[in-house]
């Protein structure tokens, strides 16, 4: 009777063991996934932290400089984060119909592949530059 009951405990010992090794790898898999996705949710936001300072210093740059009305287009960073710069004149009418000249509105924009999906930040500002 003894022995019987070493037995059926002794299989039942194994199918714990076996239930809990699954249990602990569904637990691993889902952790490791979670812990992937946060890593790839960081990848991107200092991605998109590195493009937004990069167009602060193309806009300011582009400021310093003078006018030259059109697109203009850079080669790609080292990054793969490619900018280009657009200078659009702005027609500005006064309440008494007055056109208010050397208005200009300057769009730096970065363009940026991420796994295969394309990606597009700018930012934009408009400028009074007065002719000398």
């Amino acid at each position: 009777m003894n022995s019987a009951r070493r037995k059926s405990r002794g299989g039942m010992l194994l199918f714990e063991v076996m239930l809990a090794t699954a249990i602990f790898c569904l637990v691993g898999i889902a952790l490791s996934d979670g812990l992937g996705r946060a890593a790839g949710s960081m990848r991107r936001a200092n991605r998109e932290n590195q493009v937004r300072l990069g167009l602060a210093s193309h806009l300011a740059e582009a400021e310093a400089l003078p006018v030259q009305l059109g697109l203009r287009q850079e080669k790609a960073d080292a990054e793969g984060v490619a900018y280009e710069r657009e200078w659009k004149a702005v027609r500005l009418v006064g309440r008494d119909k007055t056109v208010l000249p050397n208005l200009y509105l300057l769009t730096v924009r970065a363009r940026w592949n991420d796994h295969g999906e394309e990606n597009v930040e700018e930012a934009a500002v408009r400028l009074y530059r007065p002719q000398s």
